[in-house]
């Protein structure tokens, strides 16, 4: 009888501190500030003392390398580039995850659709800003989100297939100006636009079904 009553306040007393973590993330997350853990890919931890707690405590600062890395990852994928070849190329430079190993497509797509580079979280479905300062913007964010978020697979009666929602990408070219055209989603319509900001005229938008 002992033995059972220890064994059920022992269990009691985990649920408790799982609870209280659950909780305690929940609020962190809910503040836009770090949970802790490993490193994310594109950050380093600076240590910085907590007055409040009296303790040594951590935040995210921009590694310059992996940083400007997955800044222009990010453009590059916007513009037309596929993240298999990002993943190549960051290969062949030395890059590699946080814990040491080579990059895989997945594992680019993975950091590039992050809400955590661009500084945000998402609380209950709604974006919250971060504490930490974002590598992209949320701009990029939601673009990379239109282009890479939805390329999901589909069951179909013949099995898994992988649809591609832009079929164009990185192939079709501003009649203006000849820049690369960039793919985006603006509500439920998909679009290839020329992006001033990314070197294009601004001057050509067109919609990817027509088209």
């Amino acid at each position: 009888k002992r033995f059972y009553d220890l064994a059920v306040a022992a269990e009691y007393e985990s649920d408790l501190k799982s609870e209280r973590l659950k909780l305690k993330h929940a609020e962190l997350a809910a503040a836009g500030l770090w949970e802790g853990g490993m490193r994310n890919f594109g950050y380093d931890l600076e240590p910085y003392p907590d007055l409040a707690s009296g303790r040594v405590k951590y935040k995210l600062v921009p590694n310059p390398e992996e940083a400007a890395a997955l800044h222009q990852a990010a453009e590059d994928v916007i513009a037309g580039r596929s993240h298999t070849a990002i993943a190549i190329a960051w290969n062949k430079q030395g890059l590699t995850t946080t814990t040491g190993k080579p990059f895989t497509p997945q594992k680019v797509r993975e950091l590039l659709l992050s809400p955590k580079k661009a500084a945000l979280r998402y609380v209950d479905g709604k974006p919250v800003k971060a504490a930490w300062p974002g590598i992209i913007t949320q701009e990029q964010h939601e673009e990379l989100r239109a282009i890479l978020g939805l390329r999901r697979r589909e069951r179909t009666s013949q099995g898994p297939t992988t649809a591609r929602i832009y079929l164009l990408g990185g192939f079709v070219f501003c009649g203006r100006c000849g820049h690369r055209l960039t793919a985006k989603r603006a509500g439920n319509r998909r679009r290839y636009a020329c992006m001033t900001r990314l070197g294009g005229c601004g001057g050509l938008l067109r919609v990817a079904e027509p088209l």
